[in-house]
């Protein structure tokens, strides 16, 4: 998906899970896709401060998160974390920034073949539109 490292986890019958990193800023993601494949535009799930992408993945008590829900109903999911955070890897923190943060999901966003649904949550929503603007798949709504 991006210029990263990309792998490629065993397929259940429901979704064929993969995972992959953008070098720099070094931003993680998660790549959930129905078994069947979707015709649908994908959703990419940007968590809020505080967070990583695993809140979309499952809930605190075990259930399976809204990645899940997606995916059941045929989407393909995008799950980042933001760059520096969780499992993106170390950024100091002076070099951590609004910027960098837009850099990194900007990345994962525009290695997207065609437009997508862009889920924020929290602090992730002030983030869009800059990672969506200038963008040829953007259509923000």
């Amino acid at each position: 998906m991006t210029s990263g490292d990309s792998m490629t986890l065993p397929t259940s019958p429901v979704l064929t899970y993969s995972i992959g990193r953008v070098d720099h800023p070094p931003t993680y993601y998660e790549v959930l896709t129905p078994a069947a494949g979707s015709t649908k535009p994908p959703v990419v799930m940007i968590h809020g401060g505080a967070h990583t992408g695993a809140c979309y993945l499952a809930t605190p008590d075990g259930r399976q998160g809204w990645a899940h829900v997606f995916v059941a109903q045929g989407y393909q999911v995008v799950v980042p974390d933001w760059p520096g955070l969780g499992r993106s890897g170390y950024i100091p923190l002076a070099e951590t920034s609004g910027e960098v943060m837009v850099a990194g999901l900007g990345k994962v966003l525009t290695a997207l073949a065609g437009p997508a649904i862009v889920l924020t949550h929290s602090m992730s929503g002030a983030m869009d539109g800059n990672c969506s603007s200038g963008m040829a798949n953007a259509s923000p709504r």
